[in-house]
């Protein structure tokens, strides 16, 4: 579209505001059954990949270990404000375009896979600034592969139904199955506190980045969040 003489260009405080509409959109959208079907089936495709890829690479192990009620509660309402709620509001509540802007899909499409690229870049460099102890597990090729294919699918869902909700929700279920399920760790030694079965990183990191340092399988919830 050409540019038309003597029209001003939207500013900076315009894009802002701009910005801020379209987060706020994107909370107060709620998807149909059927939206929520399409984002079931595109959620189960993408956890059957993610446990696929981890099992085959060695990422992912299973144990048997114990957590209370309460400490599960917890652990998933804090996984759901952080990482989940922070990265989803950042990653496809700013960076994409709602559906109630217009814009061109070739433009949505741009802008979601420069957001998803900015999704898995940000693993390594937040190892590398922020949490150095996980920086290998970061770096991991299969790692990166099963958080571009998480970022994929919460993408697909935002874009599809305008809505932060699917990719918070099935952050928070993706991230929460991670984080319940602890094998021993085979480089630190230590052991995670996780749910009666499950699913966790073989090196012991939990899908957040944090370590538990003493041994145990019953550790004080604010241990586990440290």
């Amino acid at each position: 579209m050409q540019e038309q003489p003597g029209v001003r260009q939207p500013s900076i405080a315009r894009s802002i505001r701009q910005r801020a509409s379209s987060v706020s959109q994107a909370f107060v959208t709620w998807p149909s059954w059927r939206g929520w079907a399409w984002c079931l089936g595109v959620y189960g495709l993408g956890m059957l990949a993610t446990i696929l890829i981890g099992f085959g690479t060695g990422l992912l192990k299973v144990q048997v270990v114990a957590i209370t009620p309460i400490q599960l509660g917890v652990l998933t309402a804090l996984i759901f404000l952080k990482p989940c709620l922070v990265e989803e509001t950042i990653f496809r509540g700013l960076l994409l375009p709602h559906p109630s802007e217009h814009k061109p899909q070739g433009s949505v499409w741009k802008w979601s896979i420069f957001s998803l690229s900015v999704f898995i870049v940000s693993h390594p460099l937040n190892g590398w600034l922020i949490k150095p102890a996980v920086l290998g597990l970061f770096l991991s090729p299969a790692f990166l592969v099963c958080a571009g294919i998480l970022g994929l699918v919460c993408t697909l869902v935002y874009v599809r139904t305008g809505s932060i909700w699917p990719p918070i929700l099935f952050s928070v279920a993706e991230r929460s199955d991670f984080a319940r399920r602890a094998p021993e760790s085979s480089r630190c030694g230590s052991r995670l506190c996780g749910a009666p079965t499950g699913i966790r990183t073989a090196n012991g990191s939990r899908p957040d980045g944090r370590w538990i340092k003493t041994p145990g399988t019953r550790e004080r919830l604010p241990k586990l969040c440290r």
